[in-house]
């Protein structure tokens, strides 16, 4: 997909995710009770790492998934992850759109709308 056609993220896309880590944040300080760094004895970074392990094992299963979406698709298009018997024709390359325009960023349907 050439640069000209990738989705333009703006600021409110980034205000979006912030606001997703505050209202986890909060859900965390009612549930364990509010941070005060000069009392609070966990191993931050310890945690962090444990996390980010988390993260790239599920963005590893998640790319392993796309990948076989399209290798069953048979298309051999990095944005087609449709769910079209095979045979079909790539929704993106019959789509009257930009390649990578309508793409959903939802973990239900990762292919073009």
């Amino acid at each position: 997909m050439s640069a000209e056609h990738l989705p333009v993220v703006g600021t409110e896309d980034l205000a979006a995710i912030y606001a997703e880590a505050v209202e986890k944040y909060e859900r965390g300080e009612a549930k364990h009770g509010p941070f005060t760094p000069a009392t609070d004895n966990r191993d931050l970074l310890r945690e962090a790492e444990s996390e980010l392990l988390d993260a790239i094992n599920y963005l590893s299963m998640h790319l392993l998934k796309l990948r076989a979406l399209r290798d069953r698709h048979g298309c051999g298009c990095q944005n087609c992850a449709s769910r079209k018997p095979s045979g079909s024709p790539c929704a993106a390359k019959t789509s009257t759109q930009p390649p990578g325009e309508g793409l959903r960023l939802d973990p239900g349907h990762a292919g073009p709308e």
